[in-house]
């Protein structure tokens, strides 16, 4: 009997917390989406700084932006309309009477999963240099051979 009761106790141990994960999407849904938009918020703000600190150098030294600061504004900006649209969606639920279980669910576990892509992956990441200059312009081709430029000549007149 005790073995049973060992073998319960770390199922239900090792099953607990999923469990737990799950139904904190669905009670949750409202703490989750306000959590989103609060830390989209701050995420807004430093994609703005970082924006501007890339126009100014593009503009002022003719410098160009680095490869990571480009991919991080990229996932910045698909992560908008992510945001924008679990927003509306929560708004939508809120105006029903009827409680939506299945939306509740889906709406707090994507707002949970893009709090932590926000958290791990965009706001921590530091960026020292956001420009680079650019390369300098390829040199010009080299003029024709006299001898060349004499023959396109006798041809053209022939």
């Amino acid at each position: 009997m005790e073995f049973l009761s060992r073998i319960t106790g770390v199922i239900v141990d090792k099953a607990w917390d999923p469990i737990r994960r799950h139904f904190g999407y669905l009670i949750c849904y409202k703490r989750h989406i306000d959590k989103l938009e609060k830390e989209f918020e701050k995420l807004d703000v430093r994609r703005m700084d970082i924006q501007r600190m890339v126009d100014a150098a593009t503009c002022q030294r003719l410098a160009e932006a680095g490869k990571e600061v480009q991919t991080w504004l990229e996932g910045v900006s698909k992560i908008a309309p992510e945001v924008m649209r679990i927003r509306d969606e929560a708004s939508v639920i809120s105006t029903n009477c009827f409680l939506n279980i299945r939306m509740h669910y889906k709406l707090g576990r994507e707002a949970a999963n893009h709090v932590k892509t926000i958290d791990d992956d965009l706001l921590k990441r530091k960026f020292d240099i956001v420009s680079h200059e650019r390369p300098p312009p390829p040199p010009p081709p080299p003029p024709p051979p006299q001898a060349l430029l004499l023959h396109c000549c006798i041809m053209k007149i022939t």
